[in-house]
């Protein structure tokens, strides 16, 4: 049995996320585990004037839409669809991916971290939360 059969990698089209596809890649290929990419959605950073002419199941699913067409084609070169599967999710994102973590049974996370270490002791990262809450190795 290897140690690490299934990797979660989660995604927010940012730059950093495509600078760590090759390590996320290169991990795959050590272990010989499957990559799955995760992108949430979180309300927090919907549009307050689309919340006021829309039902918020609309505009949450208008996100969500949005985000499985980007995820469905985001490094689909590196993590081709047929070997790597998407999830979509709806939520505060290190409360999310630590769920689907959790739930998933997926042996290590890898994802980059956007703030420096003094924003990181103010307000906490993704990642750092993350760490917190998944039980994973991150």
């Amino acid at each position: 049995m290897a140690l690490i059969e299934k990797i979660l990698f989660p995604v927010s089209f940012s730059p950093s996320c495509v600078a760590m596809a090759p390590y996320v890649k290169r991990a795959s290929a050590i272990y010989g585990a499957r990559v799955t990419l995760i992108h949430v959605v979180d309300p927090a950073s919907f549009n307050s004037y689309a919340l006021v002419r829309a039902p918020f199941s609309e505009i949450a699913e208008d996100y969500l839409e949005s985000g499985r067409t980007k995820l469905d084609s985001f490094l689909a070169a590196e993590f081709p669809a047929a070997q790597s599967a998407r999830i979509m999710a709806l939520g505060e994102a290190a409360a999310e991916i630590a769920r689907v973590a959790r739930d998933g049974g997926f042996d290590l996370i890898i994802m980059p971290t956007h703030s420096g270490r003094f924003r990181q002791m103010l307000l906490g990262s993704t990642t750092a939360k993350v760490l917190n809450d998944a039980g994973v190795r991150c």
